[in-house]
């Protein structure tokens, strides 16, 4: 090889290292970016975690409320239906003694 051709091929290596340098370095803007995304994406995944443990939590007191409420109303509506029974029979008796 003589000297224009060492020329040529040290420009021709210098153009692919410079080339590589700045593929290198979009890839590292990139990454970056990439980064903040990851780190963004995880916060807010953090915060929905919470909202999901108090929204269960919330769900397990209006459990407790459902279940007191229907213990409550089950018991109302024995209490109402054994009323009702006694009012019938005081009606029928009545009905009785007036015919």
């Amino acid at each position: 090889m003589d000297e224009s051709q060492f020329d040529r091929l040290a420009r021709v290596m210098e153009a692919g290292f410079n080339t590589l340098a700045d593929l290198i370095s979009e890839s590292n803007t990139r990454l970056d970016r990439l980064e903040v995304q990851q780190r963004e994406t995880n916060t807010r995944l953090d915060r929905l975690e919470v909202q999901q443990r108090e929204t269960n939590t919330r769900l397990e007191r209006l459990e407790g409320r459902f279940d007191h409420f229907l213990d409550v109303a089950g018991g109302e509506t024995r209490r109402l239906r054994e009323e009702m029974t006694t009012l019938t029979s005081r009606v029928d008796r009545l009905e009785r003694k007036a015919a």
